[in-house]
């Protein structure tokens, strides 16, 4: 089963419209590096930590060697936090077997350099519906309650097209989608 490797911003945006459980219903396996775990400024409380990992979330432990590799790609790639950067190298030395989560355009665009599989919370968005863990109107429901928010970024355009696709507006003449 592959595995996918959250940063922080795809944590706090799915968690700030409840998905977080949701997600680890997914045919994946979810993980965080260990730091991002003991990361205080995420707000999340060490019960909710707890109930995430009784269901599923994997902490991973980040090796010496890989936490080097992450001060490099800190130092060469202004933006992304060292946090997002351990994410990185280890969704790489993983390999084939990882997915990234990330939204940060720079962590995205050195996650292709490396052949690294990168996607964002809309995917994962198309993922819950895909696997029927969510409903259009639910999904619509997150993509305003992410529109609205200031500190949510976002593809404008991708965002539009879901909505218009979730509200309903998306149907073919035969009524499917």
């Amino acid at each position: 089963m592959r595995i996918i490797l959250n940063d922080s911003c795809c944590l706090i945006d799915l968690r700030k419209v409840g998905l977080l459980t949701k997600v680890l219903g997914l045919p994946y396996r979810m993980a965080v590096v260990y730091p991002l775990r003991a990361q205080e400024l995420l707000g999340i409380p060490e019960d909710e930590w707890a109930s995430l990992e009784t269901a599923g979330l994997e902490v991973i432990n980040v090796s010496g060697e890989l936490v080097a590799e992450a001060e490099q790609a800190k130092r060469l790639v202004q933006g992304p936090s060292f946090t997002d950067c351990l994410s990185f190298v280890q969704a790489r030395a993983f390999g084939n077997e990882s997915i990234l989560l990330t939204n940060d355009r720079k962590l995205r665009e050195l996650a292709c350099l490396h052949q690294v599989e990168v996607h964002g919370t809309l995917w994962l968005l198309d993922e819950l519906l895909q696997h029927t863990l969510l409903s259009t109107a639910d999904a619509a429901t997150v993509l305003l309650a992410w529109e609205s928010d200031p500190l949510v970024f976002l593809p404008k355009a991708e965002v539009q097209q879901r909505l218009f696709r979730y509200q309903g507006h998306g149907k073919t003449r035969d009524g499917s989608k």
